[in-house]
């Protein structure tokens, strides 16, 4: 969980109780130069990232994050992982 790991990191402060109860979450971890960068995704992009990882070509994995998330936004999550150096090249 997102929160586990935000309440171990230096600097932080407020409440460190974590909710376990609040069920999983998808999440993405990059690099932002040295800096780990973990922020989450809604399920249609982790499914679309997450096929893309396993080696899924583009049709697949948009079909698979059309199934776990009929209203993704193709355009607006490839934006944001090309923006964020997530997705960085084609082949």
């Amino acid at each position: 969980m997102l929160r586990i790991w935000q309440v171990h990191q230096d600097g932080f402060a407020g409440d460190p109780q974590v909710d376990l109860a609040a069920g999983p979450d998808r999440l993405l971890v990059r690099r932002r130069g040295w800096e780990v960068v973990i922020e989450r995704v809604p399920a249609g992009a982790f499914a679309w990232l997450a096929a893309l990882a396993a080696g899924a070509d583009l049709s697949a994995a948009l079909d698979a994050a059309l199934a776990a998330e009929p209203a993704f936004d193709f355009g607006a999550a490839l934006a944001a992982r090309v923006a964020d150096g997530t997705v960085c090249g084609v082949a």
